[in-house]
């Protein structure tokens, strides 16, 4: 394991660290982007191009972006952003600090932790998205569909709430 593996490593786990401890909501997805960009770079450094380039694009550009968004869209103005009990964040880190443990003793348990990977095909990205956007077009365009209306009806539900389009309240 080289220098770049383990820095990548801690951002991610500081990026994902981040996500649960912050107050603030947007710090928090902020954090928690951050962590999606540090898994992406593990699975480019493991060589799954692919699925790299998959997370930056879907957890990144739009699971995170949708987060923010819909923070920013449906927090009152009066809502106090310290949300956190001391009974939930004891129970956060307690159940981080199990689960962690739990993983990392099945990993070091187990006999392939320094086997050598093998690959039995080959994964060509440009014949995979010829594949997707000649055989699975109009799925892939209806989804579109679907997320741009949830888009309109989450603004326009943001909207009435705050009191209308001119901003006074009814």
């Amino acid at each position: 394991m080289d220098f770049n593996f383990f820095v990548v490593a801690i951002l991610t786990i500081l990026g994902m660290a981040g996500a649960i401890s912050f107050r603030n909501l947007i710090h928090c997805i902020m954090s928690l982007m951050l962590g999606f960009l540090g898994l992406a770079g593990l699975y480019l450094k493991l060589g799954a191009q692919f699925v790299g380039f998959v997370q930056i694009l879907v957890y990144l550009g739009a699971i995170g972006v949708l987060f923010a968004f819909v923070v920013m869209m449906t927090r009152s103005r009066n809502e106090r952003s310290d949300f956190h009990l001391k009974r939930t964040r004891f129970f956060t880190y307690t159940s981080v600090a199990v689960l962690g443990t739990a993983m990392l003793w099945g990993i070091y348990g187990s006999r392939y932790l320094f086997a050598k990977a093998s690959c039995s095909f080959q994964l060509d990205v440009n014949e995979l998205g010829i594949g997707l956007l000649r055989n699975t077009v109009l799925p892939l365009e209806i989804g579109a569909l679907l997320l741009t209306a949830s888009l309109i009806g989450a603004v326009c539900i943001a909207i009435s709430e705050l009191g209308g389009p001119d901003g006074k309240s009814e």
